[in-house]
């Protein structure tokens, strides 16, 4: 596809990452629009893009795209703002949030301009020059098909992999995707924690070997599929060592024993797909079963 010029509003880890993807495939960024004297300093050595001021927004003409990569709570704002320019036929507007659709910029819309969101699904903690950060990274899209589909060719000569969803589904998006991410290392540090207490570990001790094993185990599931790389007590139908996990559990904090039953149960479920001989169910959901004391103490209010 021909070279854009593209403004970024809002140079952060998403928006600075992204932008310097683009400018690596041949595109040109004109433009950094945002808050943070920090970033926009950042951007702009990165980018070589000049920096546009608060209320300047209607002075630029000479772009194709809008990137809006800012906290979830100011993209409707940053699109009226940039809906002063009444001329935006032919121009596109994309936002990167996961979770809100592109209704956000209906302000642009209601200009003449196709908008989307435009969402890669995978962590991003701080801005990244990596030039295999994008690839095999889905990215969803939503909003309108033109918009859509400039988003799709921007995105895959960088190795990304474009999922249009419907509006309706961002919310349940984004929520699976943060039970996956940083939802997953929460209860991988409830693990470790539960580890160094009862072992007697300096705290963290053990998360860069529990962590290496979740590695491998994500790496087993993408190769084999998530049922065939099960393995555990659970898996072998094991009732010896799953009595003794209970008498651990019953030391733990209720909150733990609560969560391990919620898993341990999907986890029962998936081996019963790929299980060839019959799990004992009836035992297993008896032993994983929190105590009622744990249950009354952990259910909301």
């Amino acid at each position: 596809m021909k070279s854009l010029r593209f403004i970024l509003a809002g140079p952060g880890a998403v928006g600075l990452s992204l932008a310097s993807a683009w400018v690596r495939q041949g595109h040109r960024c004109v433009g950094l629009y945002g808050r943070s004297p920090r970033s926009l300093a950042r951007g702009k050595r990165l980018l070589k893009s000049k920096i546009i001021r608060q209320g300047d927004e209607e002075k630029e003409r000479d772009f194709d795209l809008l990137l809006i990569a800012v906290p979830d709570g100011a993209i409707e704002a940053v699109s009226r703002s940039w809906a002063r320019r009444r001329h935006w036929k032919g121009k596109y507007a994309l936002h990167t949030s996961g979770a809100l659709s592109s209704a956000l910029l209906s302000a642009l819309r209601h200009r003449g301009a196709r908008v989307a969101s435009l969402h890669p699904l995978t962590s991003i903690p701080g801005p990244s020059t990596d030039r295999q950060l994008f690839s095999g990274i889905t990215f969803a899209l939503e909003g309108d098909v033109a918009a859509c589909n400039l988003a799709a060719h921007l995105i895959r000569p960088l190795g990304g992999r474009p999922l249009r969803i419907p509006p309706r589904s961002k919310v349940a998006y984004h929520l699976a995707a943060s039970l996956s991410s940083g939802y997953l290392l929460a209860y991988l540090s409830l693990a470790s924690e539960l580890l160094d207490g009862s072992g007697g570990l300096k705290r963290g001790k053990s998360t860069p070997a529990l962590l290496q094993l979740a590695s491998q185990t994500l790496v087993n599931a993408g190769r084999l599929g998530v049922e065939r790389a099960l393995t555990g007590p659970i898996v072998r139908g094991d009732l010896v060592t799953l009595r003794l996990h209970a008498k651990a559990l019953a030391k733990a904090p209720p909150d733990l024993a609560w969560i391990h039953s919620i898993v341990a149960k999907k986890l029962l479920e998936l081996s019963r797909r790929g299980k060839r001989k019959p799990v004992p169910d009836r035992r297993i959901e008896a032993i994983v079963a929190p105590r009622k004391s744990s249950r009354s103490r952990t259910r909301p209010r």
